[in-house]
């Protein structure tokens, strides 16, 4: 269980990770492909994230390996995965960089890991749920402030594939299934969360 959170009576209005006083501690956006592993990039997302602000090296491209986690953790796999798995794996035994085990989009052989990759890993300290059920938005915002970005699922409705700007709003489709992403930041006058996806826009 991770450290409680005390909701603070005044946030700030907006909040972007991407621009911390002119400093940006989201990595790019990494594409996982055919792969069902959205939640070994969101895992990873908030991961490079954490490193770039606990390290204060705003503008690094951390690129850590999500084909650790979908290979090596037994979190997931191609067919979908755990978040909370996920991140025991970081806390317990870390992730090494994208050079160690560069992503195939395929389920993979941990057997093709570099050699003793765990000696030279990147970990988390600690990690917890901002609610166990239904977290509220100020929650939400109070952890962005406090932690940086977070792993979260939504819901995914077939008009969300043809999304390609601007504030997502569901319209029409039918749902398709959870999808993992990284929430980065927020904005009041907006009504919404900023967020990282692992889907390259075509």
């Amino acid at each position: 269980e991770g450290p409680a959170i005390s909701v603070q009576t005044t946030l700030p209005s907006t909040l972007d990770w991407r621009n911390m006083g002119g400093k940006n501690y989201v990595t790019p956006i990494r594409d996982q492909g055919s792969c069902g592993s959205c939640w070994a990039f969101a895992t990873t997302a908030a991961l490079e994230s954490r490193s770039l602000i606990s390290r204060d090296t705003a503008g690094v491209d951390i690129n850590n390996a999500e084909q650790i986690l979908v290979s090596c953790s037994g979190a997931g796999s191609c067919a979908g995965g755990y978040i909370d798995q996920a991140s025991n794996y970081i806390h317990g035994t870390g992730e090494p960089l994208e050079s160690c085990y560069p992503y195939t989009a395929t389920n993979g052989s941990c057997a093709n890991a570099c050699a003793n990759w765990q000696l030279n890993d990147y970990k988390i300290y600690n990690w917890g749920w901002i609610a166990a059920t239904s977290p509220t938005v100020d929650a939400i915002k109070n952890a962005l402030n406090n932690y940086g970005p977070l792993v979260t699922t939504m819901r995914v409705y077939a008009d969300f594939y043809s999304y390609s700007g601007g504030i997502y709003s569901y319209t029409t489709g039918v749902y398709e299934g959870n999808h993992a992403i990284s929430i980065v930041g927020y904005d009041d006058v907006g009504q919404c969360f900023i967020v990282k996806n692992s889907w390259e826009l075509a």
